[in-house]
């Protein structure tokens, strides 16, 4: 599920919050509900941020990258979105520093 963009893994942490629901593991359901917030906003925030800071790009773009890559170009978007705006942010900025001498 985490491959299909903007549905990700959110339905199978539904499933196992709600299957904890009924069966009365309502400890386990509150683990389930937290993990599942603390690991999307870790992979919203952290991948972008440590992929920005070793390629020298700005975070906001390869955030763009994974969100969008995968609605554009599907799985092969998933794996070369933020790669492609990387290399198209580097290739204007050569530009720009080109024209400006």
């Amino acid at each position: 599920m985490q491959l299909i963009p903007f549905i990700g893994h959110w339905p199978t942490y539904i499933l196992l919050a709600f299957y904890d629901l009924l069966i009365g593991n309502y400890l386990r359901m509150v683990v389930v509900i937290l993990l599942s917030i603390g690991l999307s906003g870790l992979d919203m925030y952290l991948r972008p941020k440590i992929s920005g800071k070793y390629a020298d790009i700005h975070p906001l773009i390869f955030l763009l990258g994974f969100i969008c890559g995968p609605l554009l170009l599907g799985l092969l978007g998933f794996i070369i979105g933020s790669l492609v705006l990387g290399v198209a942010y580097a290739a204007v900025l050569t530009f720009k520093k080109e024209r400006e001498e």
